[in-house]
């Protein structure tokens, strides 16, 4: 079978199901014969869709194959021919692409303004229009909403926060504020890897005000969907060495607002607290992985006041054997700054026996506290820590 009869037997299986997604796998096979298409083959299917435009399949294909950027023609041919399917596709099935948006993160439907070869400022406004229309048209749908501030979320990020929220998808908000942190200028048509990052884009009132949001917020799902866009996002970028502002600190700041307000917060204890070397890409979270132990201990309510411990390393601070043998006990007072990220620094002994001091004090800095929070910002705070050692009779 040829690849326009293909084509055309999965169109009539696409509208035979009143113009139904195709299944994640059938997309893909479309993608992967796009790819692979010759500027013949890619003419044939042009030559078809002048007489079926309805051809759902070739469109696809089409679209793999010039987001490829094949070497026969020029980027300007290239931009045109892309703009011309996404906008047929988004005009006839904006809720699902025809299966297309429901790859993740596959984005051959994406149109970038900036950061890439087939970056297009005239065609994003095109196709921003167009998604306008469409929430217009379909005022009740959160999906079509959803669709279309992912659409413009790189661009126009005014627009985009107010498409999430319209939709009620936090999610997308938190996706929203962590790229405008790192100044994401779009993503990867083939991966959803960020294409490059710009620190002007940081600068913008857009980001600065999305950071305020971060560092206050107490939405559980836009913490979650900020730290895991922030760990994704910025790490590639760190890794690919297009990223010069570090990341982990509002990174950090958002693994505590996850342990204190989200159900699911304990996932991100895993990560990283500090830069990975450049060239280490991200792991993936999406499947936590924690052992009985970590969960229980981490296992703290909300309602705890700041400077409840989360989290420990290793056991109980040990008796020191010089001091059993010495038959010494007491009470070691010590105080410290609990930061931001629950961490301990800036330990002092305010009292206790100088043989009992240096255990308490390492004890201490292993563990993770919760922070204080003021006025819906966390907050350096002090505290005093007692550690009583006794013998037993």
């Amino acid at each position: 079978m040829n690849r326009i009869c293909h084509a055309t037997v999965l169109l009539l299986i696409a509208f035979a199901l009143n113009a139904a997604s195709l299944d994640s796998k059938a997309v893909n096979e479309l993608l992967s014969k796009g790819r692979t298409l010759s500027l013949t083959e890619a003419q044939e299917l042009e030559k078809g869709l002048e007489k079926t435009p309805e051809d759902v399949g070739a469109r696809i294909e089409l679209l793999s194959y010039y987001t490829s950027v094949p070497k026969d023609l020029d980027l300007a041919t290239i931009r045109k021919a892309r703009v011309r399917h996404i906008l047929w596709i988004v005009d006839h099935d904006p809720k699902s692409g025809f299966g297309l948006f429901l790859i993740k993160p596959m984005g051959v439907y994406r149109v970038n303004c900036r950061g890439d070869e087939l970056a297009d400022a005239e065609a994003f406004s095109q196709v921003t229009q167009l998604w306008i229309n469409q929430v217009a048209i379909h005022p009740g749908d959160a999906t079509i909403k959803s669709n279309a501030a992912a659409a413009l979320q790189y661009c126009a990020p005014e627009e985009a926060e107010a498409l999430f929220k319209e939709a009620h998808d936090p999610t997308g908000l938190g996706r929203l504020y962590a790229n405008a942190a790192l100044g994401v200028t779009g993503e990867s048509y083939r991966n959803g890897d960020p294409q490059s990052s710009d620190p002007a884009l940081r600068q913008t009132r857009f980001a600065q005000r999305a950071l305020a949001i971060l560092d206050k917020t107490i939405d559980p799902e836009i913490i979650l969907s900020a730290a895991r866009t922030l760990f994704w996002q910025g790490g590639i970028l760190w890794a690919d060495g297009k990223l010069d502002w570090d990341y982990t600190t509002r990174l950090n700041i958002l693994r505590m607002r996850a342990i204190m307000f989200a159900p699911d917060g304990q996932s991100l204890d895993r990560l990283p607290r500090t830069l990975p070397r450049r060239g280490e890409r991200p792991f993936e979270i999406a499947v936590p992985i924690m052992d009985k132990a970590v969960a229980a201990c981490c296992s703290v309510s909300p309602v705890q006041g700041p400077g409840t411990i989360i989290k420990c390393t290793g056991p109980q601070p040990p008796y020191p054997a010089i001091a059993q043998a010495q038959h010494i006990e007491g009470t070691v007072e010590l105080t410290g700054t609990i930061d931001r990220d629950g961490s301990l620094s800036d330990v002092q002994v305010v009292r206790g026996h100088p043989l009992l001091s240096p255990t308490a004090i390492k004890y201490v800095q292993r563990c993770i506290y919760r922070p204080q929070l003021l006025n819906g910002e966390l907050v350096p705070f002090h505290k005093t820590f007692e550690i009583n050692y006794t013998l037993s009779k």
